[in-house]
């Protein structure tokens, strides 16, 4: 049995279907993964900046992505408590950068904890800090109780 249709209709969306299983796709599945996509965008939007301003330190990436005054300066507001004052990180971050500049592109690390390795703490204090952090992110920060909710959420509504 097709949904049924009305001229105006309040209270449900009116979407145009022969067949029932259409009309729950159009009316149900695809709002819930509209829904989905844009809540887990919010939720990573902040780890992704964090990660992006990072990533310009691991040394395969340092000449694919800018290293401008911006980016040191989002890193410095975000890790101001564990590294030191900018006078001393940006002249770690410069001298890092141009040290595997100099490196052929086979020999430099391609993963953050590659580059950990590859950083020598009494050289590189800061970045060694910065890239200690890199390494250390969690993967992904959601948490199953999001997910129950969002499919109690869809079993309500489908009652």
């Amino acid at each position: 049995m097709v949904p049924r249709r009305c001229k105006s209709q309040i209270f449900r969306d009116n979407y145009p279907s022969d067949y029932p299983e259409h009309f729950f796709r159009e009316a149900i599945f695809v709002p819930y993964l509209d829904h989905l996509i844009v809540e887990m965008e919010d939720r990573f939007f902040d780890q992704k900046q964090k990660c992006r301003s990072l990533w310009g330190l691991i040394p395969k990436y340092c000449d694919a992505l800018p290293n401008t005054a911006h980016d040191l300066e989002r890193l410095l507001e975000i890790y101001q408590e564990d590294v030191g004052p900018r006078a001393a990180v940006a002249p770690d971050v410069q001298r890092w950068v141009n040290k595997w500049k100099k490196e052929d592109v086979s020999t430099v690390p391609s993963s953050a904890i590659e580059a950990f390795c590859a950083c020598h703490a009494d050289i590189y204090p800061n970045v060694c800090i910065l890239l200690n952090n890199l390494g250390t992110f969690p993967v992904s920060t959601a948490t199953s109780e999001r997910s129950f909710n969002t499919m109690r959420r869809l079993k309500t509504h489908l009652r």
